[in-house]
């Protein structure tokens, strides 16, 4: 059992507890105020906050290395579709330059992404720790108070076999007039929390990833539209013109593209603006393509796609 359930576990038993605390005191007598329980509780409803957070930061944590395993995938094939392109005399320079570029820029991804789950894991292993310490702390006063606690219950017991039986109130009455109403209905949710944002993202990823070019956009799409100043917003543009550009909508993809740069935070513009450069190339506009090659390496003279951009102008083959 790891340290995780064995923690759950202590939740569970400390709640229960708590319960048969709470239960075990309906004396006649007057309550007291109790600090020992009072303390009690409020380091329960901590530990449990801190569970909960452990649990969803360790579910994140799953979704992300699997995320990177399904794109080092992609990277295998791209990196050996690469190699038979290179030893294929009829094969066109642009396939080759296309997947060289695709290289990079999924090599780009996977290093972001990377970054990610690093600090996912750093926060896993910080909940962890505080975890422990909270348990170790809890347990020794629930420990004593599970002694109290059996005693009152035991007192409590005995004092209503001697009390007379009481009429019990029907339940069962419609509620007077002046109740209190129910509780509203929450409002449904429109923003996402920093978690959900990644956790939809990667989603997104995954799509595209396997194909599914329609419903990546749309995923692209949505993330945008509720978070437009968003961390990945540059990003999730440039995927949706991935997605066109693997659809061969070439003329789409370059209108998707071209949005990239207007966000705030575009650390995908440089890698957009080549890829508008190979939609031309792919509908036969090579002047366009070459203009916006200079624009890369003239915008962005320290983008990972220069190299690619150089082989372009030292081959202009195609």
């Amino acid at each position: 059992m790891n340290r995780h359930w064995t923690i759950t576990l202590t939740l569970t038993l400390a709640l229960g507890l708590t319960t048969l605390f709470f239960s075990g005191c309906s004396s006649t007598k007057p309550a007291e105020p109790d600090p020992i329980q009072q303390e009690l509780l409020t380091q329960l409803k901590s530990l449990g906050g801190e569970i909960g957070k452990l649990q969803a930061t360790q579910d994140e944590l799953l979704e992300m290395r699997q995320n990177l395993t399904q794109m080092d995938s992609q990277l295998v094939i791209y990196q050996n579709t690469l190699a038979e392109k290179e030893k294929d005399s009829k094969a066109k320079d642009s396939e080759i330059l296309e997947l060289r570029g695709n290289i990079d820029i999924l090599s780009s991804e996977i290093q972001s992404l990377r970054v990610v789950v690093d600090t996912l894991r750093m926060a896993k292993d910080s909940l962890d720790f505080r975890l422990q310490r909270l348990t170790e702390e809890i347990l020794p006063k629930l420990e004593q108070k599970t002694v109290v606690v059996q005693k009152e219950a035991q007192a409590d017991s005995a004092q209503t076999a001697e009390m007379p039986a009481q009429d019990t109130p029907d339940k069962t009455k419609p509620a007077e007039a002046g109740a209190a109403p129910s509780e509203p209905a929450k409002p449904v949710k429109t923003t996402l929390t920093a978690r959900e944002y990644r956790r939809q993202y990667n989603a997104a990823l995954n799509k595209y990833f396997q194909r599914d070019y329609v419903s990546a956009i749309k995923l692209f799409n949505e993330l945008i539209n509720l978070w437009p100043d968003g961390t990945y917003a540059d990003n999730c543009q440039y995927w949706i013109g991935e997605c066109y550009y693997s659809l061969e909508n070439y003329q789409q993809a370059i209108e998707e593209f071209s949005k990239v740069s207007a966000f705030p935070e575009n650390n995908k513009a440089d890698h957009a603006l080549f890829k508008i450069g190979m939609c031309y190339l792919q509908l036969g506009n090579k002047t366009e393509a070459e203009t916006l090659f200079h624009q890369v390496m003239d915008k962005y003279p320290e983008s990972d796609m220069i190299p690619r951009v150089k082989e372009y102008f030292a081959g202009k083959k195609m």
